[in-house]
């Protein structure tokens, strides 16, 4: 007999072991589903041309009894007019492509705190992996081959693995919307993460490698500078915009950082030399300060630009982040202590700076010895 399917029914459902169904007394076509091990699903069965159709409308962990009825009505309107909602289902399934999960990803991913980052990977890696792709023709081969090819292509395991949670919900939503079956991650291995790398120039080595640079495309170049003069990470670099920056006052408020708080840095003459010669990049419609060659979007990659600079004068096993790890140095050699810098570097941990203590320690037993050395020459007259 029909009931009014409701929130309170669904708690109270108790189980047999059999599998049966509950028709709504409200919405006509409307069911709850219940399997054998009393997990439950929202149902709409329709006739049409003289064939019977059930369309799966969602699970309780996702909709709400109001909603999968309201659902229902939607798909009983759609029957009226002669729609099989069951056959447009199958088709969006079928041609649903790997832009369009993209799309709908990041509509549910806008309050992340990791969303800007998400938006960044997805526009300048995933989208030329798969974009044109079906979503169904993706294979778990296909996955293990893009996070290959950017392990070759330098990126630390950790940013790999990141890359790869990231395609896992991506698909986890496909799942959700019944447009594949098994998620074709699941089977992906995550990599072994070592994240600590002390690596960094010297300053004789990074004047040369910025000569090098001045053979290769301005706006990359000036990227690429602008990631050791500011010391910030390679995302937020490629990201800045003109409305966070404020020339007159030497500062940059960057708004989403990798610890989820905003933060403002000074900027010191090289920054701000940097961000004179991009203005003549800046125009209408694209407030980046590195623009992409599409409209409104940042640089999609310095990746090329930074290997052959590299390779100009013979520098190997030296990341991007290193320049990141370059300006820390150089900073401690300066006589900079290990709290200030990790306000230049945006650490929401203290404890994230104490990998350059060592340097520290270094710099203080040099001024100490400075602060006696008039008085007490290191090496004696014979």
């Amino acid at each position: 007999m029909p009931e009014r399917i409701t929130e309170a029914l669904i708690r109270h459902i108790t189980t047999d072991g059999a599998r049966r169904m509950i028709a709504d007394s409200e919405v006509r076509g409307f069911y709850l589903r219940v399997g054998t091990a009393g997990d439950t699903k929202y149902l709409f069965r329709y006739r049409l041309d003289g064939q019977q159709y059930t369309y799966t409308i969602g699970g309780p962990e996702a909709l709400t009894a109001a909603q999968a009825r309201a659902e229902a009505r939607k798909l009983a309107g759609m029957v009226a007019r002669g729609e099989n909602p069951a056959k447009l289902k199958r088709m969006r399934r079928e041609a649903a492509t790997f832009k369009e999960l993209a799309q709908d990803y990041l509509e549910i991913a806008q309050g992340k705190r990791s969303f800007r980052d998400d938006v960044s990977k997805i526009e300048r890696v995933l989208l030329p992996a798969f974009g044109k792709r079906k979503v169904a023709e993706i294979n778990t081969g296909d996955v293990r081959g893009l996070l290959a090819r950017l392990r070759r292509d330098g990126l630390k395991n950790s940013t790999v693995n990141r890359y790869r949670a990231l395609v896992s919900a991506m698909f986890t939503l496909a799942v959700e919307h019944e447009w594949i079956e098994k998620n074709p991650v699941a089977r992906v291995e995550t990599f072994q993460e070592n994240n600590k790398r002390d690596r960094w120039l010297t300053p004789e080595q990074l004047a040369t490698l910025i000569v090098a640079l001045d053979a290769e495309p301005a706006n990359a170049a000036n990227c690429i500078q602008m990631m050791y003069f500011t010391g910030q990470r390679r995302g937020d670099v490629m990201s800045m915009r003109w409305q966070d920056v404020d020339i007159v006052n030497r500062r940059w408020r960057i708004p989403r950082p990798k610890s989820g708080v905003s933060h403002t840095i000074p900027l010191n003459d090289g920054a701000v030399a940097i961000l004179e010669r991009q203005r003549s990049f800046r125009h209408v419609g694209n407030d980046h300060v590195f623009p992409g060659q599409k409209q409104g979007s940042p640089i999609r990659t310095v990746q090329q630009a930074w290997d052959r600079a590299k390779q100009r004068i013979g520098l190997v096993d030296f990341h991007l982040h290193d320049l990141r790890h370059t300006f820390a140095s150089h900073a401690i050699a300066k006589q900079v202590d290990l709290y200030t810098l990790s306000k230049l570097l945006g650490h929401s941990d203290a404890r994230m700076t104490q990998r350059y203590s060592h340097l520290a320690d270094d710099a203080l037993s040099r001024a100490s010895s400075a602060a006696i050395s008039s008085v007490w020459p290191t090496q004696k007259e014979e």
